[in-house]
């Protein structure tokens, strides 16, 4: 189990149990908050992010699956998982743009570090993420700064790599017209 709707289900837990983000959490009668996505694009992106998105968010990207053998038996895929963690410019509290983007920057971090810590205690607790969903581990995670996207938001990409066997590489004849 490791396939790409899984993942999202799984990151948007994190949004939504998150203080900072909390995704779908009651604003208004009536209103929630929407502040977690699964974004195809940065033009999806940036469509939410203008017209309907609450901050800080939290942005499944999507994946990348590198492969390895391992000698014998089935080979293993490598993912590698794609997160932003964004805000927007505080102009109110910080007038001058410099002072905002830091203050972005610093917020956005502040969420990411907590869902990675979410998902260290996740491992300690249940032994993997998502109920063997994946193995997060920490020395496979690299975080950039990213922004502006879309003139006013700014944040972290985190990019994690977990190991899963490649079960889906079993042959199965039944699979096969032959």
């Amino acid at each position: 189990m490791s396939n790409f709707q899984d993942r999202t289900n799984y990151f948007k837990t994190i949004a939504t149990k998150n203080k900072l983000v909390a995704h779908s959490a009651v604003i208004a009668e009536g209103q929630t908050r929407f502040s977690f996505h699964r974004i195809n694009d940065e033009a999806e992106l940036n469509s939410a992010c203008v017209n309907w998105a609450h901050f800080p968010c939290m942005v499944h990207i999507g994946n990348n699956i590198n492969y390895r053998q391992n000698g014998t038996g089935l080979p293993m895929k490598m993912i590698g998982n794609h997160l932003y963690f964004l805000t927007t410019l505080d102009s109110t509290t910080h007038p001058f743009k410099s002072d905002a983007i830091q203050a972005a920057y610093e917020d956005a971090e502040k969420v990411m570090d907590q869902a990675i810590a979410y998902m260290i205690e996740d491992v300690a607790e249940n032994g993997t993420c998502g109920n063997n969903l994946f193995m997060f581990d920490m020395n496979r995670a690299k975080a950039d700064m990213i922004g502006p996207i879309n003139e006013v938001l700014y944040g972290w990409y985190l990019v994690f790599i977990d190991e899963a066997p490649g079960y889906t590489f079993k042959y199965n004849a039944n699979d096969w017209n032959i």
